[in-house]
């Protein structure tokens, strides 16, 4: 006899309840993320190697720039490592759907846009020396400091869809499924 035992009906007793065929994200989802996310921890890190602030003297165009602060003097490659950290959990978020990277993705995009906002903001609107020395000094954000906020916002949007994505799959898994173990 192969009739299962009193109480367990065939169905549940074969795993875990609940668990019933797992519809994944599609492939091209999951690749369409893994690329976004790349490109965020690309744009940190290439942030880094830009200017993130320029002071500039002049009436005139062009005006003559004084002085340049390049991202990796004022983070010491900090957004460099949070790039590598970014693509490890890109890979781990996006293509293994694993929930904790998804969530360590998002948490290094708020770190850097933090970075941006906080740090970065303030000192580049700021002439410092210069702007004692001279009138028409004017301190402006450079091309790294957009490259950070947007890989920093290019992280945390990627981290928000692979989060809403799976747990949209996962609850239309559960409509799909028979009912409850008493057999309603």
């Amino acid at each position: 006899m192969d009739a299962p035992a009193p109480g367990a009906s065939g169905q549940y007793s074969r795993g875990d309840a609940g668990s019933g065929p797992r519809r994944p994200l599609p492939s091209a989802v999951r690749a369409l993320l893994l690329l976004l996310g790349i490109a965020g921890a690309a744009l940190l890190v290439v942030s880094e190697f830009q200017p993130l602030l320029q002071v500039q003297v002049g009436v005139a165009e062009p005006k003559v720039v004084k002085d340049e602060v390049i991202g990796h003097e004022q983070h010491a490659y900090g957004l460099v490592i949070l790039g590598a950290l970014a693509l490890a959990m890109t890979y781990g978020a996006a293509w293994g759907l694993s929930r904790p990277a998804m969530v360590a993705l998002g948490a290094i995009g708020l770190i850097a846009l933090l970075i941006a906002l906080v740090l970065d903001l303030p000192d580049a609107r700021t002439t410092g020396l210069i702007g004692e020395r001279y009138e028409n000094a004017a301190a402006t954000p450079g091309l790294g400091f957009y490259l950070e906020t947007a890989g920093a916002v290019v992280l945390v949007l990627t981290s928000g869809l692979l989060l809403f994505l799976t747990v949209r799959n996962r609850e239309e898994e559960g409509a799909d499924e028979t009912p409850d173990r008493s057999g309603r």
